[in-house]
């Protein structure tokens, strides 16, 4: 599966998440309040995602262990 291919499933599921949730929402006093909340949740959580995957796609910082002569090398 390619990268593009993974965010565009990803996205798809968490817009199938979010309108299945605004449209059933789950037991709750206040509908319209509920439905906002879950829209709510719903994008700042594929923000979260999809933040992270592509800062892992191209990382822009990569390691550089150096570590001193006298780690590698022990002085007897």
């Amino acid at each position: 599966m390619s990268k593009v291919a993974a965010l565009g499933w990803g996205t798809l599921v968490y817009l199938g998440v979010g309108l299945l949730l605004a449209i059933y929402p789950p037991i709750v006093s206040d509908k319209p309040l509920g439905r906002v909340c879950f829209i709510t949740a719903s994008v700042c959580l594929w923000l979260l995602w999809i933040t992270c995957y592509m800062s892992q796609m191209n990382p822009m910082a990569y390691p550089d262990p150096q570590l001193p002569a006298e780690v590698i090398v022990p002085k007897e």
